[in-house]
């Protein structure tokens, strides 16, 4: 399950990256390594991915058009091995990120 979501951005001249943080644990709270968080940003439709270190965390980053103020990540899906993916068990599914 998603234990944790955070976001950040760094701000550039003619664009600003927006970067969310995902946080995968156990039934029992612990980390979970090697498991692969899938999601998008909105706007866009895009889907993107990374893979959780021995922490159980991974960030994703997009670079985001300056016209743009806000964004928000959605977590689509986790996966892994010895893993049963429930969203109904995530703490958190979104986080928006303000320029």
């Amino acid at each position: 399950a998603i234990g944790a979501l955070t976001g950040a951005r760094t701000l550039g001249r003619n664009s600003w990256t927006a970067s969310a943080t995902a946080s995968v644990r156990d039934a029992m709270g612990q980390p979970v390594a090697g498991a692969t968080v899938s999601g998008r940003f909105s706007p866009g439709t895009s889907t993107y991915g990374c893979t959780t270190a021995s922490s159980g965390s991974c960030t994703i980053s997009v670079t985001v058009k300056n016209t743009v103020s806000s964004t928000t990540f959605s977590v689509t899906n986790a996966t892994g091995s010895n893993m049963v993916y429930d969203a109904t068990k995530n703490v958190v599914t979104s986080v928006t990120i303000v320029k």
